[in-house]
């Protein structure tokens, strides 16, 4: 069997690597539309058919130095050893000094790396896109939902910044307002969101935060939403401005005949990367 890698490139080993993918093809704790399950694979084939060459940095990618793995199979017995044994990945790839990138699968494998990363750096910054909040103590049952995505890492510490959120259950208003900061869609003021973050952030995306128009392919879409451009300029600023220690891309449902929402994601991806690996990173 031919390993299918990201952008399909000549990768790196593992040891020069800089990033590595780890593909999570879950969805158990989805509480409406499933089918993420199928996302990391759709968006990897995708990633093998863009262009390389990234015109806004004016620099071919194809030497990007990921690495992607085998992915992490699914527990289907157990949700909580499901998110440990994300947790422990995304600890090796970060511990050997490499950008763990997540793929999802459901928002709930994000309590992995945040929950990780939150016990690791005081106080780490989470920049949360979606347009939910996830922040609810348990839903359906299980403190391991979807929905609870970005609670593990809030309750120990970590600053919260969310962009594009347009749909929150009450209570998490109320009680969620220290180390909490929500910029709800349409707004996406660059400068104010990067302020918002402390110097070391992980970077979770929804791709529900974009609007629906543009990535119908979701569980749980909300109308309206962030467009394109102005989450590519959040992005690049984060990755200049801010020590980005890890990422992750959730929710994709690919819809069958209908390629276009993968493509989008693998995109945002190689966007991401390139502007973490840009030579102008930190200046």
């Amino acid at each position: 069997m031919i390993k299918q890698t990201f952008l399909d490139i000549a990768e790196p080993s593992y040891e020069q690597a800089g990033a590595v993918i780890i593909p999570v093809p879950y969805d158990v704790m989805a509480s409406y539309g499933t089918g993420a399950r199928f996302g990391p694979d759709a968006i990897i084939r995708a990633s093998s058919q863009i262009e390389t060459y990234d015109e806004e940095l004016g620099r071919d990618l194809e030497d990007l130095p990921i690495f992607t793995r085998e992915p992490i199979g699914p527990i289907k017995s157990s949700p909580e050893a499901m998110m440990d044994a994300v947790e422990a990945a995304v600890r090796e790839v970060d511990e050997a000094r490499k950008i763990p990138v997540v793929l999802g699968g459901d928002h709930s494998l994000s309590i992995g790396p945040t929950r990780y990363f939150a016990k690791k750096i005081p106080g780490v910054g989470i920049l949360h896109l979606d347009a939910h909040t996830d922040l609810r103590h348990e839903w359906e049952g299980s403190r391991f939902s979807h929905a609870c995505g970005m609670r593990h890492a809030y309750d120990l510490g970590a600053q919260l910044v969310q962009v594009g959120l347009r749909s929150m259950p009450k209570e998490v208003v109320e009680e969620c307002r220290e180390r909490r900061t929500v910029f709800h869609a349409p707004r996406v003021p660059v400068p104010e969101i990067v302020a918002a973050l402390p110097g070391s952030i992980y970077v979770s995306i929804d791709i529900d935060v974009l609007d629906p128009s543009l990535i119908p392919a979701t569980g749980t879409p909300e109308p309206g939403g962030i467009g394109w451009y102005d989450l590519l300029a959040l992005l690049r600023a984060v990755a200049r401005e801010r020590s980005v220690v890890g990422f992750d891309l959730m929710e994709l449902s690919p819809i069958p005949g209908m390629v276009h929402p993968e493509f989008t994601a693998a995109r945002l991806v190689t966007k991401f990367l390139g502007y973490l690996f840009a030579q102008e990173r930190g200046r």
